[in-house]
């Protein structure tokens, strides 16, 4: 009995120590805020803390210009959301488009003007169109809970269905 309560109670603290570090969120962001004070962000950062995340969002710090410490960090973390509140021709200074390329943390993008041919290179292009035939995503993995309740389309979604699925984790 003693031998399976203490497997149990090894299991339990894995458990826990796997979920509890498996939901840090770095928001990199430029801070401007409104006339209340608030970063134009925070509402963002709110809600996901509320969904029970870790948001490392130090409102004194910037990643416009990265360092070994800062790459260190948005590694260690399990997601990076670039907010839209950032100015493109910030990030891409010398070397910069290749740090940002190099890093294999998973990214959310707020801003499409990071994505294009002239900053990070994710795109063929150097304009933004706001009419224009959304862009389809391929699910990679279709099984995974991520896409429960999503009706996919020969494997793929439009953006704005993305969009929908990541407010409804």
């Amino acid at each position: 009995m003693n031998r399976k309560m203490f497997y149990l109670f090894l299991a339990l603290i894995f458990g826990l120590a796997v979920s509890a570090n498996a939901a840090t969120i770095i928001w990199v962001s430029e801070w401007m805020a409104g006339a209340n004070g608030l970063p134009f962000d925070q509402g963002w950062i709110d809600l996901l803390k509320a969904q029970g995340y870790i948001v490392e969002a130090d409102t004194t710090s910037d990643y416009m210009t990265l360092d070994a410490s800062k790459i260190a960090a948005l590694e260690a973390a399990d997601l990076i959301i670039v907010s839209r509140n950032t100015n493109s021709g910030n990030y891409d200074d010398e070397n910069e488009t290749t740090q940002w390329n190099s890093i294999t943390t998973p990214m959310i993008l707020q801003s499409a003007f990071l994505a294009r041919s002239n900053r990070w290179q994710w795109l063929n292009s150097t304009s933004i169109t706001e009419l224009d035939v959304e862009t389809m995503l391929r699910a990679v993995d279709e099984s995974h809970p991520v896409f429960s309740g999503v009706t996919l389309a020969d494997g793929q979604m439009d953006i704005m269905g993305v969009v929908s699925v990541l407010r409804k984790i």
